[in-house]
């Protein structure tokens, strides 16, 4: 859970491939170690916020873009996931 080891091998690995990419930290440094923590987290996390980073998220990595009209693309794990999919439909614009 949060912006844990995992996460960023799966970022390390989309940027081996040529990809820039920027991962959110939606819960402030938090990598919960357990459901009950996990859960804890997603309690605590304001999900206006959180969907809020996502899409201003993309908006910093188009702005620091060498290529600002080239696509961008949103992926999560979890309620990372739900939140990618929200922010994809609530501004289709920002992504491809």
């Amino acid at each position: 859970w949060g912006l844990n080891r995992a996460v960023k091998d799966f970022c390390n690995r989309l940027c081996d491939e040529g990809f820039v990419v920027l991962a959110p930290d939606l819960f402030g440094g938090r990598c919960p170690a357990t459901a009950h923590e996990a859960q804890q987290a997603l309690d605590d996390m304001d999900p206006n916020a959180a969907a809020n980073l996502v899409l201003s998220s993309a908006v910093a990595l188009r702005s620091a873009s060498d290529d600002p009209s080239g696509p961008i693309s949103v992926v999560g794990f979890s309620m990372g996931a739900s939140l990618a999919l929200w922010a994809a439909a609530r501004q289709p614009e920002s992504f491809d």
